[in-house]
């Protein structure tokens, strides 16, 4: 993640929040590909990750990835599936099968079959609140990618 889109989702001035993080970095805590502001920032340690989240209110986590996912959904091209990811965890199941759903296009454009039938999984979602006219664009893209993976019986079944 990068300065500016931690500093939008923490919502710490960002003064304060290059004092802490030239701390946890001389700590060996964080880690950064380079002192640009528009480098990304990751946590260091995998202990030290789980121990921030389990000292954070679950309501206050998805209220952080609901925002990141808004942050993250501004980039130009989105990656769909990352935004669809803070989304989910933020339990906004109908955002997060809408990004699914774009990733699933994008994979469907390039002939990733499996990464597509995996997406689609996600995006089925059943609290994702679909019209019938929506679940039915899901079926048929999920017949598309079954019969482009080699799953001709499943996508046939799919599209009676």
């Amino acid at each position: 993640m990068s300065f500016h889109q931690l500093q939008m989702v923490s919502r710490i001035l960002p003064d304060e929040l290059q004092r802490i993080l030239n701390l946890l970095a001389s700590q060996g805590w964080i880690s950064s590909s380079s002192n640009a502001l528009d480098s990304d920032i990751e946590i260091a340690h995998e202990n030290f990750r789980q121990a921030i989240l389990h000292s954070i209110p679950p309501e206050r986590i998805h209220r952080r990835h609901y925002r990141l996912a808004r942050v993250l959904s501004c980039e130009t091209p989105p990656v769909w599936t990352r935004v669809g990811n803070h989304y989910w965890a933020a339990e906004h199941f109908r955002e997060a099968s809408a990004c699914y759903m774009e990733a699933v296009r994008r994979a469907h454009a390039i002939g990733d079959w499996e990464e597509a039938l995996k997406l689609l999984q996600r995006a089925e979602h059943p609290d994702a609140q679909r019209t019938d006219s929506e679940k039915l664009n899901v079926l048929r893209l999920k017949a598309d990618c079954l019969a482009g993976a080699g799953h001709s019986q499943a996508a046939a079944e799919l599209y009676d």
